[in-house]
């Protein structure tokens, strides 16, 4: 009898660890209970807040997934260790958690919050569709407008700038002379009127005018980043929470350009950016795209010959566009 008391102790004791054990195994590390689509309710980049809207990764029971952060599904992969999942898009790993039906994870330098069933995910509204092109605004020698919006606030400003030229000590710069404005030590530079823009103190504007109007300049550092903001100009186009809205595009010799301009209620703004095929930077300073904010009172001030006219004087290290 006491055999049998041992034995029967012994197979509840091997139950109950084996009951711990199951219990252990949070419930989000199967698959098919994780498995479903997960909205996104909070996105930044660089400690810029994006429109979440739109935004969702679907996550499939085989391990494949559906991915949307610029308007069209990608196609990647995931995998689940307890809390940790890994998604794989565009042959890149990334990790983050899944928790509670809430996954964080950042794609894309973009780190969101995605939760199961939110109300952006594809299962509650459809996928964006790609929006019409944006008609041509005036008869500038912008091509063809295309679809163009939102762009956080700007990446990194513009550092070491010097203007070019005054000759002596005191010197004052010649009326109507265009002056050369240098960012990063001469990573680019830009031509500006010298009887309108003057160039800003540190903290500020690198140029400004009379009349409010106010330039930055700044660099796009990796690909992804230059492919985020020409989203974020897409996003703005389609967006409708501006009072004015209109998209250009055009070419500096060979670099691709497209700039927005638009109205809201703190009052008109233009933003810019110039693609290059490479890395036209340095190592301490990588640089696939020259990006430009430009803020006024009026549209006039923010898009007109003289902004154009900076734009396209842009010149790349001692190599002139």
């Amino acid at each position: 009898m006491k055999k049998l008391i041992t034995v029967l102790l012994l197979a509840g004791l091997c139950c109950l660890a084996a009951c711990q054990r199951i219990s252990l195994v949070p419930l989000d590390a199967s698959p098919e209970v994780s498995a479903g689509a997960y909205g996104c309710t909070a996105l930044s980049i660089q400690d810029l807040s994006l429109d979440p809207k739109g935004k969702w990764i679907r996550l499939n029971s085989d391990g494949t997934a559906g991915i949307c952060l610029a308007g069209a599904e990608e196609a990647g992969e995931w995998s689940l260790s307890g809390e940790t999942i890994t998604l794989t898009l565009d042959g890149e790993e990334t990790s983050g958690t899944l928790k509670d039906g809430v996954l964080e994870i950042t794609l894309r330098e973009m780190t969101g919050t995605y939760v199961r069933g939110a109300p952006s995910d594809p299962d509650a509204e459809p996928s964006p569709e790609e929006p019409e092109p944006l008609p041509p605004s005036d008869g500038e020698d912008a091509s063809e407008a295309e679809e163009e919006p939102e762009v956080p606030a700007a990446p990194e400003s513009a550092q070491p700038t010097e203007a070019v030229p005054e000759s002596g000590p005191g010197a004052q710069p010649i009326p109507d002379a265009p002056l050369l404005f240098a960012c990063y030590g001469g990573l680019y530079s830009v031509e500006y009127p010298a009887d309108r823009f003057q160039t800003g103190e540190p903290g500020g504007p690198d140029l400004w005018a009379e009349d409010g109007t106010q330039l930055w300049f700044s660099r796009l550092s990796t690909p992804d980043l230059v492919r985020t903001w020409l989203d974020g100009f897409m996003e703005k186009g389609t967006g409708q929470q501006y009072l004015s809205y209109e998209g250009h595009t055009w070419s500096i010799g060979t670099i691709p350009a497209q700039s927005i301009v638009y109205q809201d209620e703190d009052g008109w703004h233009a933003e810019a950016i110039l693609s290059f095929d490479r890395d036209r930077g340095t190592a301490e300073y990588p640089m696939y795209a020259a990006y430009v904010t430009i803020s006024g009172p009026e549209r006039e001030a923010v898009w007109n010959a003289d902004i154009r006219s900076i734009l396209n004087s842009i010149q790349l290290g001692d190599d002139a566009s």
